[in-house]
Order: C-alpha cells, then sequence, then structure tokens
C-alpha cells in the first residue's frame, strides 16, 4: 500500500480467514502493518468461518459507516462472506478460481 493511499486519509483495516499472528506476520512481512488500524483488524480465532468474522465485524462497525465499508475478496467465500451482512463487495480474480464464478457470484446477489 503505498504512500499514495495515505494521502488520501482513508482508514485501513483488514477481515481475513488467517489467524491473527498469520495476519500480523503477513502485514509486517509485506512493510504495510502501519496503515492498518488495530480495531479494523478481523481474524479467524477458534476455528471461526468468514461469515462469523463478518458479523463480529458489524458488531463493533457503526452501521452508519457501513455506506463506506468495501470487503475486497478474492474467493467466492469472502464475497458470501460480506454479502451475509450487507458490505459491500469489490471481487478480485486472484487465479485461484475461474473469473466465471465471481460474474455468477455478483449477478446472484
Amino acid at each position: 500500500m503505498p504512500d499514495e493511499l495515505s494521502a488520501l486519509e482513508w482508514t485501513h483495516g483488514i477481515l481475513t480467514g488467517n489467524t491473527y499472528s498469520r495476519m500480523t506476520s503477513k502485514l509486517e512481512s509485506s512493510n504495510i502493518r502501519q496503515y492498518f488500524l488495530n480495531e479494523l483488524m478481523f481474524s479467524c480465532n477458534f476455528g471461526d468461518s468468514r461469515k462469523d468474522i463478518c458479523k463480529n465485524a458489524a458488531r463493533i462497525i457503526h452501521k452508519e459507516l457501513y455506506q463506506k465499508i468495501y470487503i475486497i475478496g478474492d474467493t467466492p467465500r469472502d464475497i458470501s462472506a460480506a454479502r451475509s451482512i450487507g458490505f459491500p463487495v469489490i471481487s478480485v480474480a486472484s487465479g485461484n478460481y475461474p473469473h466465471q464464478i465471481y460474474r455468477i457470484m455478483i449477478l446472484t446477489y
């Protein structure tokens, strides 16, 4: 995440199926940890599903901010979890799934 994004004064969070330690390890090894607020970091613990993580985030994040929050996901499960609680989604085809899956998921919501 380049410094140009910081200049936009956006607040960055992360919602991941990784454990907290794996998430922070990835962010630190990529030298981008400083761009994320601790209060907006949601990870998998004790077997949480992506939907569980999204529900936890929804409880913590004020609902009036929902229209300003976007979930960027690279799996159909990411998209489904974000949609289950009403977060807008930007899907990114990562190569693990054919792009047609993303198109089908977007059209069905």
